[in-house]
């Protein structure tokens, strides 16, 4: 926390009718105000209130965070969508805090703390949107990082440590399926699914290296992350071979990885084949050995950071993209490790980017910069209705902004579903004329009948696609990855995935 509360803000703890004033900005000189913010202090069914006062002249009053505790969040929205709707949803336009933030809180402003992992959670970041999205980095979006589990669970880790991944990771499916629907699960569902839960060692791995007190909680992954934490310190002291200091707390569980020790002298070729036998025992590797199997990923993700004599070589994991996506997680991962330049155009300039919106503090004097807070959506959502977020008056045509938590905005793609039937309405246009027409009538040839006999079969098809590009311009993933992509992964552009000044001779 790097400030306190300051003179232009008063905190008060109000029923709902002096909320209602606040609300409505109107003087509130009467009410007794309090600088010290406490979980103790705030009684059951009150709302704790920021507020930014006006001054002299015509400005007026304004709130800018509600505190309350878990159990009146639903009294506290619900009241405000059916009674004073013109103020609803709250946390559009109003920061909306539970009882285990405000009472961790301490002023109106707070940092994340990344404890040096920023660049390797903005590596990890860019891995799973490149591994979800099948394109090349070029062609990666922002959007599509800030809607990954990965952004997700980084910027709350960052900010809020009385949380845990697991708890993070749910709360970020939950909300997928509030605001795209409890649908069917889908190849491509499942596919997401694999890739995410793939990646949830990582995010204890980072989250732990991230704590200051990095040896308290000891668990199967424990290797891991002092193997990290070595090859941090490595970097940052500038370590002969920083490939000794990784690989010398996982050699217990993989003594395989014995060689690394003298891995600048080995040749490139040597390293290829390393590689393929490393990747090879991971994928006979006992899932219930949890360490040893995370520590050969951890290994041929390293690997094919250096593979080619110091540089990164990350085009070795595509083929193994889609079965073994920890592999290419633990690539993007580790080249970020000990790296504190996290403003260079790394991944296509996607790496400033991604560090910039991790990095930044959370402010309750601005106002919000998201549609709806996540607690809100709990309470508001309706999957009776035709539209189930009607309550929240969406005005977004693609992508949504939940605050998953507070500070923690990520993007939500939503399918317009006014856009998806004015499509349909036109491909419907295009339907020809009954088939029994066609073929009564005179000087068509065999092949256009033919082609009017299989329309009805062909026209849901074209319906589904058609709809699908035009609602969420999803592109599937190539089923032969182009040479663009190769030149993306293997450039120097690549976050922290630059050649190693200790592995040159």
């Amino acid at each position: 926390m790097v400030d306190t509360m300051q003179s232009t803000y008063q905190y008060y703890c109000v029923d709902d009718k002096e909320l209602d004033r606040l609300l409505r900005g109107e003087e509130v000189n009467e009410l007794m105000h309090n600088d010290i913010l406490r979980a103790s202090s705030l009684p059951v069914g009150h709302v704790g209130v920021i507020v930014e006062l006006g001054g002299s002249g015509k400005k007026r009053s304004r709130p800018l965070a509600l505190f309350c505790h878990d159990e009146d969040v639903q009294w506290l929205c619900g009241r405000y969508a059916h009674v004073r709707s013109e103020f609803s949803p709250l946390s559009a336009w109003c920061h909306l805090l539970g009882s285990k933030f405000y009472s961790n809180l301490g002023g109106t402003m707070r940092d994340a703390r990344f404890g040096g992992t920023l660049a390797a959670w903005s590596g990890l970041v860019v891995a799973e949107a490149s591994l979800l999205s099948g394109r090349p980095l070029s062609e990666i979006r922002i959007a599509a990082c800030l809607a990954s589990a990965t952004y997700a669970v980084a910027r709350t880790m960052a900010l809020w440590r009385n949380l845990d991944c697991e708890s993070v990771y749910q709360r970020f499916e939950l909300a997928n399926k509030i605001c795209r629907g409890h649908g069917a699960a889908s190849k491509e569902q499942l596919r997401v699914s694999h890739v995410r839960s793939s990646f949830q060692p990582m995010w204890r791995c980072l989250t732990a290296l991230s704590d200051p007190d990095i040896g308290s909680g000891r668990d199967e992954l424990y290797p891991l992350t002092m193997g990290l934490d070595a090859l941090r310190r490595a970097r940052e002291n500038g370590e002969a071979n920083e490939a000794a200091w990784l690989v010398r707390p996982l050699v217990k569980a993989v003594p395989e990885i014995s060689m690394y020790e003298q891995l600048t002298d080995v040749a490139p070729e040597a390293r290829l084949n390393l590689f393929d036998e490393l990747v090879g025992k991971y994928k006979e590797s006992d899932p219930q050995e949890v360490t040893r199997r995370h520590a050969l990923a951890l290994a041929s993700g390293y690997l094919a950071t250096v593979a080619a004599g110091g540089s990164s070589s990350l085009a070795l994991l595509e083929d193994y993209a889609d079965d073994f996506p920890e592999l290419t997680g633990w690539a993007y991962l580790v080249g970020g490790i000990g790296e504190g330049v996290t403003w260079t155009s790394a991944f296509d300039g996607l790496g400033r980017l991604v560090s910039r919106e991790l990095n930044r503090p959370l402010r309750l004097d601005e106002s919000p910069t998201c549609d709806f807070a996540f607690d809100e959506a709990i309470v508001l959502a309706d999957d009776q209705l035709k539209d189930p977020l009607v309550h929240l008056r969406i005005k977004q045509a693609r992508v949504l902004s939940v605050a998953l938590y507070p500070g923690v905005n990520i993007a939500v793609p939503i399918i317009d579903s006014a856009s998806a039937e004015a499509r349909i309405r036109e491909v419907e246009k295009e339907r020809p004329p009954p088939v029994r027409e066609v073929l009564t009538s005179k000087g068509d040839s065999e092949l256009k009948m033919l082609a009017y006999a299989l329309w009805p079969h062909i026209l849901p098809l074209v319906i589904e696609e058609t709809t699908e590009r035009f609602t969420s311009k999803r592109r599937g993933k190539s089923t032969s990855r182009d040479a663009g992509r190769k030149q993306d992964l293997q450039g120097t552009s690549q976050l922290s995935l630059k050649e190693r000044s200790s592995d040159k001779k």
